[in-house]
């Protein structure tokens, strides 16, 4: 037989572990302090959100309030119909001054084109000046008895070349086709003359001289122009 007093007693725990209900408490306990920390922390970021939406909030109308929207201006009638005649007025006077400037020019564009006309010649007279005195010497000189015919050849002759000398000077041109073939854009033909000494169509003689101007034909010469003898 056993004795009762040889079964060994279940041992206390040591060491401070809790037993089973105990921990299983502890645990609750623990489990629920972390629930409630995330909905602490979702309070505030909630009442953060809310407060910078304020805080937008009366930015925004404090910023409106600063710049109010302009009002217009009042216009005055009586202000805009003066400015309008002001306006009229000086382009009225733009157009005046305008009208009087062509007009000047106009008047001055035919004074010049008159005075062309009228001075035109005017350094060809002053170059005939000298040989208008030179004719009227030769001819105050003609009344006395004391001169020659030599002289008043030799003085006609030196008034002559005087004279050429001032039409070369303004462009005026001699044309003497003695010799040269007949040419109807400078020429006159007067007759024609059938001779065997030239060739055909060749002047023969120099009836009139003709004068060119500055290259512009003034009147052509008149000649006699060579023809081919009639055959025999």
């Amino acid at each position: 037989m056993n004795n009762p007093q040889d079964k060994t007693e279940p041992e206390a725990p040591t060491g401070g572990q809790p037993t089973g209900d105990a921990g299983g408490h502890a645990g609750a306990q623990d489990q629920q302090s972390g629930s409630e920390e995330p909905v602490f922390a979702a309070e505030d970021a909630a009442t953060a959100g809310s407060g910078a939406a304020d805080t937008q909030a009366e930015g925004l109308e404090g910023g409106e309030a600063e710049s109010p929207a302009p009002e217009p201006e009042e216009v005055d009638p009586a202000q805009l119909l003066e400015q309008a005649q002001s306006e009229r007025q000086k382009a009225v006077d733009e157009a005046l001054r305008a009208r009087a400037e062509m007009d000047n020019v106009r008047k001055r564009a035919a004074r010049d084109a008159d005075n062309a006309r009228k001075f035109a010649l005017e350094k060809l007279m002053t170059d005939m000046i000298d040989v208008i005195e030179s004719l009227e010497r030769g001819l105050l000189a003609a009344d006395g008895d004391q001169v020659t015919v030599e002289q008043m050849k030799e003085g006609t002759e030196l008034t002559f070349k005087m004279l050429n000398k001032v039409l070369d000077k303004h462009g005026l041109e001699e044309v003497v086709p003695d010799g040269e073939p007949f040419d109807p854009e400078r020429h006159e033909a007067l007759s024609l003359i059938p001779t065997a000494e030239c060739a055909p169509d060749t002047v023969v003689q120099v009836v009139q001289k003709g004068f060119v101007l500055n290259g512009r034909l003034l009147r052509p010469a008149r000649v006699l122009v060579a023809q081919a003898p009639p055959e025999q």
